[in-house]
């Protein structure tokens, strides 16, 4: 799966921005009034990578079959990690939620 975006229109003061993309998937065999989204799992690849990109798109590979995968597309600059950890300030984010077809 391809993922493109349009680079962020708001940068505040940093004029550097860069990307991280989470991958997400839907619990299975729980309760769904207590189901959370999981993490992908390392199977999953992301080309060029999935953290601290300087571009605007990401190929995703390795994705099973007719599952509903939610990404989560961060922009970030350079002060996001010390907003996070000093004011609990979490990046601005865009989701998307896609579901897979069968391999051909």
């Amino acid at each position: 799966m391809e993922l493109k975006w349009e680079p962020s229109a708001v940068t505040g003061d940093q004029t550097q921005v860069f990307y991280d993309v989470d991958c997400l998937k839907p619990c299975e065999g729980e309760n769904d009034n207590k189901c959370i989204d999981r993490a992908c799992g390392s199977d999953v690849i992301f080309i060029p990578r999935k953290d601290g990109l300087n571009v605007t798109h990401v190929i995703v590979g390795n994705l099973f079959p007719f599952i509903n995968y939610t990404m989560k597309i961060y922009a970030k600059n350079r002060v996001s990690d010390l907003a996070k950890r000093k004011y609990g300030i979490e990046a601005n984010f865009m989701e998307i939620t896609v579901r897979t077809n069968r391999s051909g």
